[in-house]
């Protein structure tokens, strides 16, 4: 009778690398194109803000969004034509919108930033008074700027536009 270990030796000498190597190929790609999107990827930054409500709608007008922004942010970061998402709070669709106005002066420790929605059939919806999400798109960061960012290393991690 042999011995497990001649068992072994024999098993072991007929198996083939073929799976293996295979295995490691599509690993090593795989890891490898999850790095290149991870350094080169481009991912949405933006700013929200601290409160936005609806403040005119008509049937076949625009809808305009007031929101509220802090002055660093209003006067640092956003500009007008700037993107836009505006969402009823709890959903997760939204409207494409675009800044309009950013105040020129400071209310209370914020800035009025004004947001047209363009007039649509989902838009009725938004009636004046009703509170609303607001992000404006400031940027774009690779994952690995924003990791670097959020971790308080900033270098290299400024946003593209």
């Amino acid at each position: 009778m042999a011995s497990p270990y001649v068992q072994t030796l024999s098993s072991l000498a007929g198996d083939s690398a073929r799976l293996s190597r295979f295995t490691w190929l599509v690993s090593g790609a795989i890891l490898l194109a999850w790095t290149a999107w991870f350094v080169f990827g481009a991912v949405a930054t933006g700013a929200a803000a601290d409160s936005a409500e609806v403040t005119a709608a008509g049937p076949e007008s625009s809808v305009l969004v007031t929101a509220s922004y802090p002055p660093a942010v209003a006067w640092g970061t956003l500009r007008d034509g700037m993107a836009a998402r505006v969402t009823l709070p709890g959903d997760t669709g939204g409207f494409p919108a675009v800044v309009t106005r950013i105040a020129s002066e400071a209310g209370n420790g914020a800035v009025a930033v004004t947001i047209e929605i363009a007039a649509g059939p989902d838009t009725t919806l938004l009636r004046p008074g009703v509170p609303v999400e607001v992000t404006v798109t400031t940027g774009a960061a690779s994952p690995a700027a924003l990791l670097l960012r959020a971790a308080g290393l900033s270098g290299g991690a400024e946003a593209r536009p």
